[in-house]
């Protein structure tokens, strides 16, 4: 953890100049004021700045430490040697001042701070800081050019000093002149410096190089007062007996420097709150160049079936144009991928061994005597998160021994944790118990052995009683304190307080009701009083022994196990980002917060999850489509060879079935129970376990997957298959497709109802209809013989077809032209849904190739204009338009035209026109004979658009697990990417209502496709709409997650160009005064002119107001009450009540319908529950 042993070797820390080391030691009012206010102090005195958005609302309630919590990605900000006109210096230009400038400005910024600490060190550090006369003598340097502005000097580590030694070069030997007009190539990891900033575009800040020596001392000077050069990238471990030692990693530099060691004053560990943001510091820039290397490096890295590699280079086809690219791993820790997998093991556990016993919270304690011994004079445990990481740690350890051989809890079967990190710092546990058959809580009685809900003796058990009043006490919340975090609308989202139980039993929900007596026993706590319902769940011995909060839940239910073990893998906090500007490449930065304990737990590497038995990932694969990886530029026959040579586990398992050494024991066991009896190597064999127990997990296939969902069910249940061949023999039959040999060993159910629902629809449904019908029954309702309903319906699902072979040029089509060419229809319907024919065992394929015929459907479709046509209602449409519709036309078309690939946001209230400048643009872009593409984000919306379609469809956007590194789903070889290559623009409305990772996607996508790394691959962009209306919507969501779900907190937001419409065309035409001055009204509530209350609600107008629900549907619904009758359908046509959430349109509804007349009809039909799962694995 600290050295790796012996081989980070850096020199120790040099003591710090005497006036800095006192005020680090003393205990008298000024140095504890330096200590109180270090931070500022540092900043005041720094080189650089650091940008980045800082979480201090946990600072804010006003309980506790000072936190320094960031989320978003931070960086060090050098700006020029002399600042703007009319600005005041700040950072290394007060340098260049005499002292006594440059303290004026520095307590300018910094009343607060006292002065005298603040000259002196000035005064010390430009005494032995190295940086001070570097940037002096870079000003004389620079100062003595004046006709050369450009002229810039870069501040490096020269090849051949010592990277170790505790001082920088000096001037004359870092300092390098760049000659000439400063278009020369520069080292991206040099600092450059420059007199001014002559560009006139603002501030001209570069950002510092995190794998630059300087970038640590130059922002934390009071850490490292005399310049001691930080991480870098020619840093390499002590490896003596290696000719080509390793790089030094930024975490194992990082855990060196946050030890202590007898012979060293850390200035480090002595600095409190900077420590705080020095390890936070340390760990993003450690993880953002982690993540920054996996985007850049995966560009070139690609994945793709073996199959189409070597379909790919049978035709020497471009090995860059296939696959999508691998983004984030699911060897990142804590992306997407990583949670989603762990999620998929914790369940998998859940599974085998029945239900979740017991769900454990174990938060550390900062007044643990293990901590407190070790602190400096002076110190709280919030200015030492590295000894809060270290001790829980060990406690982490201790408590699971405890729990797996201490057997608190008795035998236990398995066990899940991982490792969270509360918004004050503090680390915890979040751990579920699978307990053995014989240990499980079966009853109340079992429930209260080991858990309690209630206050105990403070007589009889004087230390318990202490530990649950300090850590086990909820709250207060409630009346006592409706602020605390866990209230949401006026009610403790935790559930308390708790009724009183006279006894433990379990809720419908599978939750236990503790025994929690009312037995007068009431404590002060905080000032109130509390008794037994307000008390955490705990288990008495490991509160005693740990005395910290310990919270015990018993989850008797199987109901309970998705939620808790969800929730343990729910991955870090995330939020709305702040920053305005973010890094195109959306390093998984995903708003999330982290604090210096965090940082330090990962900078110390130690686990953030643990899970007992071990889970073997098994993946399902067809034959030769098992995942292979390639470089692109290698040569194709090393590739050939290299992908000829790679095993899958699927294979290795038929191998060793077919072994003779292993096959007598492995004939016993299917795919997944294998991983229990064998062990799989390094080189992909199967070996006979020897020792320990692990859990197989098996990828999920979704059931409209086809042969490969077949393939998946086989494997559950066969045992012993040698190779494909035998996995498709059953009884000594060979059958030709997986889903053949599941109906043979009847693993599959019927379609007679599919044969029904068809047989129905067709003596009224067209043709087209029946062909949409068909292909959503393939899609959605997995027919076990989709091949026979084919078969059988094809007359129907064909009937119209024949007349289109005939437009087509076909004289007299046969029946199996009809039917084939229906098939190649349907195979374009499906693949709408991203999806083919051939992924549907059973069904027959087109023979004859018609998309040589027909063409590129998609294309076909977009040019299927009357250019002339087009062109005409362009020109008529363009003359009415107004100033505002024409200049934001014009500006669009400019773009389109010069192929600049610009981004528009179309932005006005309902009734501006701007679904009219919509159908202009269309009309314009299309009389060219170019591809627009329409697309809104509801059905509605996209139908007033010419060719409208909703955004899914069209982009394939995925539905479920929308993450920051998500694809269309949109092959590169196929006729949709086509389609994007060849558009010229995208209309998108309603934008403000689609999540900003679906924009994302398709950038990422469109760049991909296209192979042009411009936003949307230069694909002009016209999004509209109006963010005073309806946002994305988060299910669940908080304020601040709908925002951060929004098109302005995209990265592509910036490139944005917003065009605004505010002449409300529509009510100029048509509307009254009442509606002129409604809509005024709703304008004024959408840029909060001062109609919001204090309880963030709007207050209706006086004529709009109605006091219950039944005066709103009399309103509405004039009479329906009273009437003898029910109203003509014309009454319901022209009025409607619409409200926000489903609950109260489902009670208004189910009111309305008691109000109406006559008997009450039912109908009932067959349910069928369709549950569709996602997982992305790399």
């Amino acid at each position: 953890m600290c050295c790796k042993h012996g081989e980070v070797c850096l020199p120790l820390l040099r003591r710090p100049p005497n006036y800095l080391f006192r005020l680090f030691t003393s205990q008298d009012h000024q140095a504890k004021e330096f200590r109180e206010n270090i931070a500022q102090y540092n900043s005041a005195l720094a080189f650089t700045s650091v940008g980045v958005s800082v979480d201090d609302t946990v600072n804010r309630r006003g309980r506790g430490p000072p936190v320094f919590r960031i989320h978003g990605e931070l960086k060090h900000w050098s700006g020029s040697l002399l600042p703007r006109e009319g600005t005041a210096p700040a950072y290394a230009q007060l340098y260049i001042l005499d002292p006594h400038a440059a303290l004026h400005y520095r307590m300018q910024r910094n009343e607060n701070l006292c002065r005298e600490t603040m000259e002196a060190l000035q005064t010390v550090l430009r005494a032995v800081n190295p940086y001070s006369s570097i940037y002096q003598h870079a000003y004389e340097i620079l100062r003595q050019h004046p006709d050369a502005p450009q002229l810039s000097i870069s501040l490096r580590v020269m090849p051949g000093h010592d990277p170790r030694r505790y001082n920088l070069p000096t001037a004359d030997e870092v300092a390098a002149i760049i000659p000439g007009d400063g278009t020369q190539a520069l080292d991206r990891r040099d600092i450059i410096l420059r007199l001014r900033d002559e560009s006139g575009h603002g501030s001209a800040l570069q950002r510092v190089n995190d794998g630059h020596a300087a970038y640590s001392p130059l922002h934390y000077v009071l850490l490292f007062p005399y310049g001691e050069s930080g991480w870098h990238w020619n840093l390499k471990l002590h490896q003596p007996k290696s000719s080509t030692p390793k790089r030094l990693s930024q975490t194992r530099y990082a855990a060196f420097r946050l030890q202590f060691r007898p012979e060293e004053f850390s200035t480090i560990l002595h600095a409190g709150r900077l420590l705080q943001r020095y390890a936070v510091d340390l760990w993003a820039s450690a993880d953002q160049n982690r993540l920054s290397y996996l985007r850049q490096n995966q560009t070139k890295l690609r994945s793709d079936l073996y199959k189409g590699v070597e379909d790919a280079l049978d035709r020497d086809a471009n090995l860059h144009n296939l696959g999508q690219r691998v983004i984030l791993p699911s060897s990142y820790i804590g992306g997407p991928r990583h949670m989603h997998q762990r999620f998929q093991d914790a369940m998998a556990i859940a599974r085998y061994f029945k239900k979740v016993d017991l769900f454990i919270t174990m938060t550390a304690n900062p007044a643990w005597a293990e901590i407190e011994r070790e602190l400096f004079q002076g110190q709280t445990a919030a200015d030492r998160p590295d000894l809060v990481s270290r001790v829980f740690k060990l406690k982490r350890d201790a408590f699971l021994e405890d729990i797996k051989k201490g057997q608190v809890f008795g035998a236990i079967a398995g066990l899940v944790y991982t490792i969270e990190f509360q918004k004050r710092g503090l680390p915890h546990m979040h751990l579920l118990i699978f307990l053995r058959r014989e240990f499980k809580l079966r009853s109340p009685r079992d429930v209260d052995s080991v858990i309690w809900a209630r206050w105990p003796d403070p007589e009889t058990e004087p230390e318990l009683f202490k530990v649950i009043r300090k850590c086990m006490v909820h709250g207060p919340c409630g009346a006592h304190n409706p602020l605390a975090p866990c209230m949401e609308s006026g009610k403790c989202t935790k559930g308390f307080p708790k009724p009183f139980e006279t006894c433990t039993s379990m809720d419908d929900e599978g939750y236990p009701r503790y025994y929690r007596p009312d037995d007068g026993r009431e404590y002060d706590v905080g000032g109130h009083k509390v008794n037994n319902t307000w008390i955490v769940s705990y288990n008495p011995y490991l509160s005693v022994k740990y005395d910290c909060h310990v919270n015990v839940e018993c989850a008797a239910s199987f109901r309970t196990v998705k939620y808790t073990v969800k929730y343990i893998n729910k991955g870090p906090d995330r939020g709305t980002l702040a920053l305005e500007e973010l890094d195109e490449i959306k390093q998984f930065i995903e708003g999330r917060y982290f604090s210096a304990s965090e940082a330090i737990w990962r900078i110390f590497h130690f686990d953030i999850h643990g899970q007992e038995p071990n889970i073997v990932r098994l993946p399902v694969h067809l034959p030769g489509q098992h995942f292979v990886h390639f470089d692109p530029d290698d040569h194709p026959d090393t590739i050939r060879h290299r992908i000829a040579q790679e095993k899958s586990i699927l294979t290795a398992f038929f191998e060793a079935n077919a072994s003779p050494i292993l096959g007598p024991v492995a004939n016993n066991y299917t795919y997944q129970e294998f991983p229990q009896h064998f062990v799989l190597q390094d080189d992909k064999r199967w070996k006979l376990r020897q020792k320990g127990f692990a859990l197989g997990r098996m990828n999920y296939v979704p059931a409209n997957a086809g042969e490969r969902f077949y393939l998946r069910t086989l494997l559950t249940v066969a045992k012993g298959p040698t190779s494909w061949d035998d996995l498709l023999t059953y009884e000594n039959q060979r059958y030709t497709t997986f889903h053949d040999v599941c109906l043979a060993r009847g693993l599959l159910e019927n379609d007679g109802e599919w044969h029904r629902a068809l047989a129905e629809a067709c003596t009224m449904q067209p043709g087209h209809a029946l062909r949409q019908m068909f292909s959503t029954l393939l899609l959605f309702c997995n027919p076990q013989d989709p091949g026979n309903l084919w078969n059988q319906f094809r007359e129907y699902i064909c009937d119209d077809l024949p007349y289109h072979l005939r437009v087509m040029g076909h004289v007299n089509p046969s029946s199996e032209d009809t039917y084939d060419y229906g098939l190649y229809l349907l195979d374009h319907l499906l693949q709408e849904s991203g999806h083919f024919l051939e992924d549907f065992t059973g069904m027959p394929l087109p023979v004859r190739n018609w998309a040589a015929q027909v063409g590129n459907t998609f294309i076909a479709e977009q040019l299927d204009y009357d250019h002339e046509a087009e062109r005409e209602q362009a020109e008529h449409s363009i003359v009415l338009m107004n100033s505002e519709q024409r200049m934001a036309f014009d500006n669009i078309m400019e773009s389109v035209e010069k192929g600049n690939g610009s981004l528009f946001f179309l932005s006005g209230p309902g009734g501006t026109g701007k679904t009219f400048v919509y159908q202009v643009l269309c009309h314009a872009i299309r009389a060219h004979g170019w591809i627009t593409l329409c697309v809104a984000s509801t059905g509605i919306a996209a139908l007033l658009l010419p060719g409208g379609r909703t955004a899914h469809s069209m982009f394939k956007i995925p539905i479920d697990g929308l993450t920051e590194e998500s694809l269309c789903n949109i092959p590169k070889q196929s006729s949709r990417a086509e389609l994007l290559r060849q558009t010229h623009a995208i209309i998108w409305d309603e934008s403000p209502m689609q999540n900003r990772l679906a924009f994302e996607a398709l950038d990422r996508t469109c760049q991909d496709i296209r192979d042009n790394n411009c936003p949307f691959g230069g694909i002009t962009v016209i999004f509209g709409g109006d963010f005073q209306q309806i946002l994305p919507v988060v299910i669940k969501g908080s304020p601040e997650d709908i925002v951060s779900a929004s098109l302005k907190r995209s990265y592509l937001w910036q490139l944005i160009k917003v065009l605004k419409l505010e002449r409300n065309m529509r009510l100029e035409q048509t509307g009254s005064d009442d509606e002129r001055d409604f809509a005024s009204w709703l304008l004024d509530i959408g840029h909060g002119h001062g109609l919001t209350r204090e309880d963030n609600t709007i207050a209706l107008r006086q004529d709009m107001r109605v006091f219950s629900e039944a005066s709103l549907i009399d309103a509405i619904y004039p009479g329906i009450a009273t009437l003898p009758t029910a109203p003509a359908p014309e009454f319901f046509l022209e009025r409607a009540i619409l409200a926000p959430r489903n609950t109260d349109v489902n009670t208004i509804n189910q009111n309305l319908l008691n109000y109406l007349p006559g008997e009450e009809r039912r109908s009932s039909g067959h349910l069928m529950s369709l549950v569709f799962h996602q997982e992305s694995f790399v």
